[in-house]
């Protein structure tokens, strides 16, 4: 769990176990909203070392309200990365740019949302090629439609993700 780019991880744990056990989650999406956290979760395919690559999806969960201020809503977005490597020098030898779609935003009826201005960055591999970082960028938005027909487009923010594989 990043926080302006720092992990804040242990922290975040020590001063909200109690709300989450208490199921006082308000105080807890709040401190998501406000403080521009960044909470990330890996999925790996191909999980055994001899396959000499590997599919990866790093999930990123975030929340935040819109720049009106009504709304605040919680959405995830993958990045598919795919990296290959000499299994027996442990060298990452390719690696693509990464795909990035929102996975998760179940925003209730009459709401279409969804990701904008997507941007990635060519990977940036180390120098002994043991560790490849992805990043990339995107808006959030969601279009609210009426009832009468009528809808609004509402801004979540703009936002940027990184994350590193090591072999």
């Amino acid at each position: 769990m990043l926080e302006n780019g720092i992990d804040v991880t242990d922290s975040f744990f020590d001063e909200y176990s109690n709300n989450y056990l208490n199921n006082s989650l308000k105080e807890i999406q709040e401190y998501l909203c406000d403080d521009n956290v960044q909470i990330s979760y890996k999925e790996f395919a191909n999980q055994t070392r001899a396959t000499e690559s590997k599919s990866v999806t790093y999930q990123h969960y975030k929340a935040a309200t819109d720049t009106t201020g009504k709304f605040t809503k919680e959405w995830i977005v993958n990045m598919q990365c795919y990296i290959t490597w000499d299994a027996n020098k442990y060298k990452i030898t390719s690696y693509n740019t990464p795909i990035l779609y929102l996975s998760t935003a179940s925003w209730k009826t009459n709401w279409s949302p969804y990701i904008t201005n997507v941007s990635t960055d060519a990977p940036v591999v180390n120098s002994d090629r043991t560790a490849v970082t992805f990043s990339a960028g995107y808006t959030m938005k969601g279009s609210y439609s009426y009832f009468n027909g009528i809808s609004e487009t509402y801004s979540f923010g703009s936002y940027r993700i990184s994350d590193t594989f090591y072999v």
